[in-house]
């Protein structure tokens, strides 16, 4: 995978880098604690930048 941060990736992708499943994904969107998807025609698409974005602020919640 490329490390562009303009990449929009698919829940798939998701799923994969963040290590949650898609149930576990859509209720954190819900409760505000995960970046929400972007519509793009009939497809729901994340931008990489924001769940790599995620992905360190949950880090540094854990090392505090």
């Amino acid at each position: 995978m490329s490390d562009n941060p303009d990449r929009l990736l698919r829940i798939a992708e998701v799923k994969g880098i963040v290590g949650l499943g898609h149930t576990s994904i859509y209720a954190r969107i819900a409760a505000g604690e995960f970046p929400r998807p972007i519509k793009v025609g009939s497809r729901t698409l994340w931008s990489y930048r924001e769940v790599q974005d995620w992905i360190v602020r949950q880090l540094r919640s854990r090392a505090a």
